[in-house]
């Protein structure tokens, strides 16, 4: 395992992407507790997830930029911002990882971080596919 490990970190490094579908299940994520306080205006509730929708965006191209940068304290930083958020729409995959990323804002750059980082990356890039596909949504 530790070889395939180091393969998947040579990768990632010289710029691939892991993409992991396993466990992953369409419709998994609690939009409604994101629209809960606007309550029954769908156009308050549009609003509130095409500005998510948005920041989600925004934030996978933050966090890939601080990756590339190795540059712990901004990714210690996204982590500690996406946090509550994933918590909240339950994308439970990457809450362990955020979790530690966000711990290691004053540590210096480690390989494992890569992993970390890809799951976040890969369960951000499923939450924004998702809401996507909501036609009433515009990014």
């Amino acid at each position: 395992f530790s070889d395939i490990q180091k393969e998947i970190y040579y990768l990632l490094d010289a710029g691939s992407t892991v993409e992991d579908y396993m466990g992953y299940v369409e419709g998994e994520y609690d939009f409604d507790s994101l629209t809960a306080f606007a309550g029954d205006d769908r156009t308050a509730c549009t609003e509130i997830l095409a500005t998510f929708l948005a920041e989600t965006s925004g934030n996978i191209e933050k966090m890939e930029q601080a990756f590339e940068a190795h540059d712990m304290r901004a990714i210690a930083g996204m982590a500690h911002k996406l946090l509550p958020l994933f918590t909240m729409i339950k994308a439970l995959r990457a809450i362990p990882a955020l979790s530690w990323l966000e711990q290691r804002r004053d540590k210096e750059y480690i390989e494992e971080v890569s992993g970390k980082v890809s799951i976040v990356i890969t369960e951000a890039r499923r939450i924004v596919e998702e809401l996507q596909k909501n036609k009433e949504i515009k990014e």
